[in-house]
This record gives C-alpha cells, structure tokens and sequence, in this order.
C-alpha cells in the first residue's frame, strides 16, 4: 500500500521528467490530489488494476493515467504476474476514454532495440568475425581497451579502420592513456613519427635475427631503407604509415609478430612516437629534455647552446650546424628533446657551466599560468607537485655547508637534482593533462579540427 502511495507522489518528480519530453501531463492530472493510505484502504479490491496486490488504483481517470505512467515506466508489463494486471489497464483506460494516452505511453517507454555493430568486422576460414562493438558510447568506450590489449592479434589496417570509427564515438577520458594514444596514432598517423635512426634501428632489429638465405625483396628493400634512414639519424621519418606496415609483414613473414610486446617493438611503436619535434617547436619556444628539463630557445645564447651539443656529442652538435658554423634553432628544437637521457644530462651540464640556468618546473608552471595557458589544478581537482629546491642564481649557487666534505656536499646535490626532476615531470604530466582536457572540448565544439602533436600527448 505505500508503496503505491509513495510512487505516485514521485511520478511528477522522477518517471514524470523522462516522460515529458515525449507527452504533456494533461490538466486533469495535474489538478488531481494524490490518493493517500487511508483513502486506498478503503477502496475496493476492484479499483486496482492488480487487485491481488492492491497496486495501480483505476478509480479515477487521474488515478488511471498515473497508473499507466508507472507501470509501462518501470517496464512492469515485463513482468509474468502483471499480465492481468495489465489487462485489466487497458479496460480501464478504455472506459474513461484514456485509450489513446495509453498507448502513447506504452510507445514513449517501450525499449528501443539499437542494432549492434562493429568498429573491426573481417571474415576468417568463411566466417564473419566481429570485434569491437561500437554501437553505443559506452561500448565503444570499452572497445578501445580492447583493441589496445589485443593489437597484437589484428593486421594495422584493420586497426586503422577500427580506430577511426571509435574515436569518433568513444568517451577517450575514461580510457587508459597508453590505449588513448595508440588509438589515436592509429586514427592520425600524420601527426605523429619517429626519428630517422630509431626506425632504422627497429629495421635492422628484425634483419639480424632472419638469416640471409630467407631474405627476398622484401628484406633487401628495408636493408635499402634503413641505410637511408641512417643517413640522416635526425630528420623525422615522414613515411611512418608505410613502413609500419612493412615492418609488420617482415614481422608476420618469419614468425616474429610472436615477440611484440617483449624482444621487438610493435610496428605502430617503432613509426608513431610522439613527434614533440617541429610543430611544438613552431608553436613553442620551450623545449623539454628527455630529463624532464625545459630549455627556452629564446634565452639560451648561441655560445652556450652551441657548448651544449658540443658536450652532448659532435653529431648532434653537425645535425644542428647546417652551414658549418652557425646553430640552427629550429634543428636543435627538433633534436634536444629526442636526446637519450645520458647526452641530455651532458648537455645540461654543459649549459649550466656556460651560466645558462634552466626554468625550474615552479617557475615553468607558474608562468604558464599567468599566460593563461593552463587550467589552475585546484580547478581541475588534481594536485600538482612543485620542485623542492628553489631555482639558483647565477650569484647564489650551491655552496658546502660547514664541515661538510665534497663527496657529501655532492651527494646532497645529487640528491636534490633528483627531487626536482621527479618534481618537474610531475608537472609536465599535469600540464599535459591539462592541454588534453582543453584540447578534447575544443574538439566537441569543433569536431572538424584538425589534432596536433599537443592534442594528442
């Protein structure tokens, strides 16, 4: 019994806000009092559409309407003992003239089937497989972990294919960001690539494990491609989409599509590393080490990023002099965040020797904010760490401490170098998260645009 009373009360609250963008509550409703406990006690069994349970009263055409709502709202109709009870609604609804409101409540409720598809659907043997389905938001969603965890069961064209129609339907803040990114090097492979000489060395990877008497065209041309590649270890493989998928049936020829994942990289992995080369480099005169240090190309002076490369090893400091004297910037804004950590911290040494003294990730994320081109972390709810040590003046360096010896005083440095770079990844990894949040609403605004290598970290 209050049970019933208590729904009905809420059918203008809940079942009533789903309703009404379908059906106008008519007037009589609306002007009608509830039924209370003490009224529905006194009814007879006769005026329940379920007169066993005493649920959905029928005696008034208020009563009656309300009672249809609920039991066609909360899909009732489903249920085997409410069979009659149903029956019994209809009689009702036709006797006070509600015949036609009924069924367009029936209509307004009934479950829409919606047809199940497949973002990666081939045939195999004679069947039809079908994988990732993609029918609602949310499986989409799911689908996208799912295609990252078996990439390596599937050829990359048909990934390719796949990822496309889920990007376009997925919810890609609830995916992991390891599935997020291979889905959307997949989906654009034009905004990423990888240096020249990690491509070549994912070729001749795979070369020195097949012995020659197996080679064919296929393994003389990548030899051919991989020297070529190495002729210029710096540049930017802009033929990433077909060597992947060279490199994958080279892979799948001799068996070794079995060591994705442990002895060889995955095809994907070896051509679409982020490219943080030359379009960050036109839109952003900072650049970050691989040891998580900011370089501004627009303060260092040509001496010291010059002493720089020198340190970090005569071929990068030839990759960025192109006429054999002078350093070009857009060069070393291609090369300095692609260094291995070990150059990266020779060169960093090396800067700071020469008096150039890096922007600490406080400095770094404060200015950012202040161009208002980072959203505060206390409005996106996620906490940011700051470097422990504060940034050193030129005039105010590291100094012993009183009875310290060097190997101390060293490791003391050593020690808080290490906080700092911990703490300057921490906020790059917040500042990424921050543009790709900006970066995803713009695209709901604007879904025609075009992604950029920032978009996609």
């Amino acid at each position: 019994m209050s049970r019933w009373i208590d729904i009905t009360t809420d059918v203008s609250k809940k079942y009533y806000n789903a309703f009404t963008k379908r059906v106008e509550m008519p007037e009589y409703v609306k002007s009608a009092n509830v039924l209370t406990v003490d009224e529905a006690s006194r009814m007879n069994s006769d005026s329940f559409a379920d007169s066993v349970r005493r649920s959905f009263p029928i005696n008034t055409k208020a009563n009656c309407w309300c009672s249809a709502l609920y039991f066609y709202g909360n899909q009732c109709n489903k249920d085997v003992a409410s069979k009659q009870a149903e029956v019994r609604l209809e009689m009702a609804a036709d006797v006070w003239g509600l015949s036609d409101e009924l069924t367009r409540i029936k209509t307004a409720f009934a479950e829409q089937e919606v047809p199940v598809t497949y973002a990666l659907s081939f045939s195999h043997q004679g069947n039809t497989v079908n994988r990732c389905p993609d029918h609602t938001k949310e499986a989409a969603t799911a689908s996208v972990q799912w295609l990252y965890e078996n990439r390596t069961k599937f050829p990359i064209d048909m990934q390719k294919a796949a990822a496309v129609r889920l990007a376009a339907k997925a919810d890609l803040s609830r995916v992991s960001a390891s599935s997020g990114c291979y889905l959307d090097k997949l989906a654009n492979p034009d905004s990423y690539g990888n240096l020249n000489f990690k491509v070549a060395v994912a070729i001749t990877d795979r070369l020195n494990v097949v012995p020659t008497y197996k080679w064919a065209d296929l393994e003389s041309e990548l030899l051919k491609v991989a020297n070529s590649l190495a002729a210029a270890p710096f540049d930017i493989c802009h033929n990433g989409d077909l060597l992947a998928n060279a490199i994958e049936s080279l892979d799948v020829k001799h068996g070794l599509n079995e060591k994705w994942g442990s002895f060889l990289q995955h095809p994907v992995d070896c051509c679409f590393k982020v490219n943080m080369c030359k379009v960050a480099a036109d839109t952003d005169p900072i650049v970050h080490l691989t040891t998580g240090t900011p370089v501004d190309l627009t303060k260092i002076s040509d001496h010291q990023l010059e002493k720089g490369l020198k340190v970090a090893g005569d071929d990068f400091l030839s990759y960025c002099q192109t006429d054999g004297l002078n350093v070009d910037r857009d060069k070393a804004a291609e090369i300095l965040p692609t260094m291995p950590k070990p150059e990266a911290r020779r060169f960093e040494s090396a800067i700071k020797t020469t008096g150039y003294i890096p922007e600490t990730a406080y400095d770094l994320v404060d200015r950012l904010f202040k161009e208002g081109n980072v959203v505060a972390p206390a409005m996106m709810g996620m906490p940011i760490a700051m470097p422990l040590m504060e940034q050193a003046q030129p005039d105010d360096l590291p100094k012993p401490k009183p009875g310290e010896d060097d190997a101390s005083f060293d490791a003391r440095m050593q020690q808080q170098k290490e906080e700092a770079r911990i703490a300057t990844l921490d906020a790059q990894a917040g500042i990424a998260a921050s543009k790709a949040r900006q970066a995803r609403q713009e695209k709901i605004v604007n879904p025609n645009a075009q992604p950029t290598i920032e978009d996609s970290q």
